[in-house]
């Protein structure tokens, strides 16, 4: 495959052509340094990761005329990462959706706007490796920008790498993790648990709430061999925890199981037992 070279946005970092008329993004070392427009790169020649924009080649197109252009490379050489990290492909809609927040997001710190992620403690515990990934990112725009973009920042970044990771909407899996919070608050109130970070059966509470909510918007069911028992032997907690739910299902639309009820109350047990 030949690509025309249409800009080098660094010495590694090449928006390009490719020989079907498509706009690509071409990552490489050395690839950009004193490259000229409508050069013809050879892909047998210069070894380099190549991101075709197939239904994001116009959206991208109009937003780095809008924007500051030394965040695309930094945020394409990290996408760059994180698919070889995890040996995954990420949604192609990343490469504007994450250029277009950080862009957005130093723009609003150049305004003095204050920016609050309530979610971020739980973004950072039920996505830790997306969060991982997310303060590489964000470490590097404050270097380059000489900006102070806070930790807040940091989870909405992380949301954005865990949709394309599993080819989600952004705005649905922003919404999940509000369901998830919601939750956890009215559970953290109904049973009177101090929410600590540092706590491994409160991120374990969170981290099945997270995939109970996975299985519930998917229509998926469970089985739960130990129903019964718990149940049986923790009558009062279940019927707690099932007044809290039945708010959530009201306010959501959504059914939850008792299959799921009795594995977070299982849970719940671990948490009480350390406070």
């Amino acid at each position: 495959m030949k690509y025309k070279a249409k800009k080098a946005l660094n010495n590694g970092v090449v928006l390009a052509q490719n020989e079907k008329g498509k706009e690509c993004i071409l990552i490489g070392k050395g690839l950009g340094f004193n490259l000229k427009e409508n050069t013809i790169i050879n892909d047998k020649e210069v070894l380099f990761q190549t991101f075709v924009l197939n239904e994001q080649t116009k959206n991208f197109s109009e937003l780095i005329k809008s924007i500051d252009e030394r965040i695309i490379p930094i945020v394409e050489e990290e996408i760059m990462y994180i698919q070889e990290d995890m040996n995954k492909s990420l949604n192609e809609n990343i490469h504007v959706s994450l250029i277009d927040h950080i862009a957005f997001a130093i723009d609003r710190y150049n305004k003095g706007l204050e920016f609050i992620n309530p979610f971020n403690l739980d973004i950072r515990i039920i996505f830790a490796k997306e969060y991982m990934y997310a303060q590489r990112i964000i470490k590097r725009i404050n270097d380059t920008f000489n900006v102070k973009l806070i930790e807040d920042e940091t989870g909405i970044v992380a949301i954005h790498i865990h949709s394309a990771l599993n080819n989600n909407d952004v705005a649905v899996d922003r919404k999940k993790v509000i369901l998830i919070q919601e939750t956890m608050n009215m559970i953290c109130e109904e049973f009177n648990i101090e929410v600590r970070e540092e706590s491994l059966s409160y991120q374990r509470l969170l981290v099945h709430v997270h995939y109970a909510y996975e299985r519930i918007l998917q229509n998926k069911k469970i089985e739960n061999n130990m129903m019964e028992y718990v149940f049986e032997h923790y009558s009062e907690y279940c019927q707690k925890l099932r007044n809290v739910l039945k708010k959530i299902e009201v306010s959501y639309d959504i059914e939850i199981c008792d299959a799921e009820i009795s594995y977070l109350v299982l849970h719940l047990i671990r948490v009480l037992g350390e406070e």
